[in-house]
């Protein structure tokens, strides 16, 4: 069994959910900070400095353990490395 990830566009995160259906925020602020934004195009630790604004897609190479995610206004595929 495995976990899914889902692209949170209005909130600008990515939510993992597990097969006994935990759901946990994976990535994105999702919170106002001193630029009261919750979008924009940081890198960071996942949940608490990295952003994006309106991630839309998501895929996952098992092979190499990343992550792809289209990150719709930033204009840009971001990617996050499970190490």
């Amino acid at each position: 069994m495995y976990d899914y990830y889902i692209c949170d566009r209005g909130n600008h995160c990515i939510f993992k959910i597990t097969p006994d259906g935990n759901v946990s925020l994976f990535a994105g602020r999702g919170s106002v900070s001193s630029d009261n934004k919750v979008h924009g195009n940081i890198d960071g630790e996942l949940k608490t400095e990295a952003r994006f604004d309106n991630p839309c897609g998501i895929a996952y190479d098992e092979e190499t353990q990343t992550f792809y995610i289209a990150d719709k206004e930033n204009h840009s595929i971001r990617t996050i490395s499970i190490e």
